[in-house]
């Protein structure tokens, strides 16, 4: 098996000095392999060293081949198209002279005649029919996304490095992914949390506290091994506790004896029971003995705390982050959002939404269903305030909260606590440290910048800013909000939703979430038409 790309002890430190990676070593062959670790573990950071885009601290990279990576999206620049992203204008622009009878003959023999045909199969290979000329910023997030995708197999690459390539897209959008990621005949390591993906690859390499471990295995295979890990981890700490607090009794016990033997021999003194010599020789000895006995029980204290310290150290990082919901009190009957004939968009003369209603009452779970590009995202805003209406109505009797997929709610230049002050000003700080704590942001954590975190840790603080407040609104709206978060962080977020007793309208097409919601009923923007779930 030809080996594509090798990391040798490969160390990198952030600016102000913390070490992030230390002395990973990563072979890739012809394989395709999952990249997963908690939100902040470095995976960004790790595939922009193996493409070269950063140097790194120590160690190296090696590469055989071709290799490209694919990074979280950004905005496009005004005006660039299909062909721009593609690399292809100058080429297309002499394609076009040529058949118009204008090229020279230096030209002509320069011309890529199968040009448009391998843009078009790689587009293809997205599930993608665009024309060259295609502007992207008339594209959707997910359209985007494949877009960029199908630009980097059209270079005919020989190493994929993708970052969290499912985030934006829609089911339709995954499953063409989890389809181009199959038939991909060549080496690929793709950081994801998409369920969906994770089964598609040979392998899970988890980066954990700087350092990377394999399982031999697809995403179901890794989340069975760490199911059992845990629960070993868990069991090792539970005897610790008890190991360590027997021999704290026990070390107690020793010490109160030798404390009477002490006061025996102090009560002989005083009765002159004892010639003086062998009084002092007596003191003396017990002195030793005690300050021994002191020496030996504080050692095995140490020990004993020593392997406690290490057990925790084993389970509590998968305890970080524990999403807990106050309830709302919200009453079966109470309505919370009356939406009628809502029509509107971004700008004045281009409408997205049109006439559509929604009425949701009491603790309603709805899952809004679309295309990417069918104007989810934008009717959220629009029901919320942050979007002018065309026409239409609007009515939410509880107010609401809305997280978006780029958790705007958030100020960048604060930190998750200043924010959760802001957003919760009659909050204490005891109080604000305590909410942020439970979804993983402790001591200095809760006080970086905003603007530093990653996409995962910038969702998280915005969950916790909404759901960890004093008095969490009777209406939650979320989109897309498993994009970006780890495995963890997900399964903490479910467990939070099943217990969350208020309304939710969801954006979401992560299937293995939206089952773990259970909506009571589906919503489709486009059609404004209600679909009946399993669920009551």
């Amino acid at each position: 098996m030809p080996c594509y790309l090798r990391a040798a002890n490969l160390h990198w430190q952030k600016p102000e000095g913390a070490s992030l990676l230390r002395g990973i070593d990563l072979t890739l062959a012809n394989e395709k392999l999952a990249l997963v670790g908690v939100n902040g573990s470095g995976k960004t950071t790790l595939l922009r060293l193996l493409a070269g885009e950063l140097p790194p601290s120590l160690g190296r990279v090696e590469h055989t081949g071709r290799c490209l990576l694919y990074s979280q999206a950004l905005a496009p620049a005004p005006q660039e198209t299909v062909a721009t992203l593609f690399g292809v204008e100058d080429a297309l622009a002499l394609l076009a002279r040529a058949e118009n009878g204008c090229a020279t003959i230096e030209e002509l023999g320069e011309a890529d005649w199968l040009l448009r045909q391998r843009m078009d199969e790689a587009l293809a290979a997205l599930r993608l029919s665009l024309k060259p000329e295609t502007e992207l910023s008339h594209l959707s997030g997910g359209q985007l996304a494949r877009v960029r995708l199908a630009a980097l197999l059209f270079q005919s690459p020989d190493v994929l490095l993708l970052d969290e390539p499912s985030n934006n897209l829609d089911m339709q959008g995954r499953e063409a992914l989890a389809d181009f990621v199959t038939a991909w005949p060549k080496a690929a390591l793709i950081a994801t949390h998409d369920r969906l993906l994770l089964d598609t690859l040979d392998q899970v390499v988890e980066l954990e506290q700087g350092r990377v471990r394999r399982y031999g295995g697809n995403g179901s295979f890794y989340l069975a091994q760490k199911q059992k890990e845990e629960e070993a981890a868990a069991a090792a700490l539970h005897a610790a506790e008890h190991q360590h607090k027997q021999e704290r009794k026990a070390a107690q016990a020793q010490i109160e004896r030798s404390q009477r033997n002490a006061s025996t021999g102090a009560a002989k003194a005083k009765r002159g029971d004892m010639p003086k010599v062998m009084l002092g020789k007596r003191r003396e000895t017990s002195e030793t003995t005690a300050a021994s006995l002191r020496k030996k029980t504080q050692e095995q204290l140490d020990n004993s705390a020593d392997r406690l310290v290490q057990s925790r150290s084993r389970v509590l990082p998968k305890l970080a982050v524990r999403m807990q919901v106050p309830p709302t009190g919200l009453a079966p009957q109470q309505v919370v959002l009356k939406a009628s004939n809502i029509t509107g968009g971004y700008l004045p003369d281009q409408t997205v939404v049109k006439g559509q209603n929604l009425h949701i009452v009491g603790p309603e779970r709805v899952h809004i269903t679309g295309a990417n590009g069918s104007g989810k995202s934008t009717f959220l805003k629009l029901i919320v305030g942050e979007l002018p209406l065309q026409s239409g109505k609007c009515h939410l009797p509880h107010g609401a909260a809305l997280i978006d997929q780029q958790a705007s709610l958030l100020l960048p230049e604060l930190s998750p606590l200043e924010n959760y002050r802001r957003l919760h000003p009659q909050s204490g700080q005891h109080q604000a440290h305590e909410a942020l704590a439970r979804f993983g942001f402790r001591a200095q954590r809760a006080q970086q910048q905003c603007r530093t975190l990653s996409g995962g840790e910038t969702m998280r603080a915005a969950l916790a800013c909404t759901m960890a407040g004093p008095q969490p609104a009777k209406l939650l709206i979320l989109d897309e909000p498993t994009n970006h978060l780890d495995l963890a962080a997900i399964a903490a977020l479910e467990s939070a939703l099943a217990a969350y007793d208020g309304a939710l309208l969801v954006v979401s097409h992560d299937q293995a979430f939206i089952d773990a919601v259970s909506p009571s009923r589906c919503w489709s923007v486009t059609g404004g038409l209600p679909v009946k779930s399993d669920r009551g």
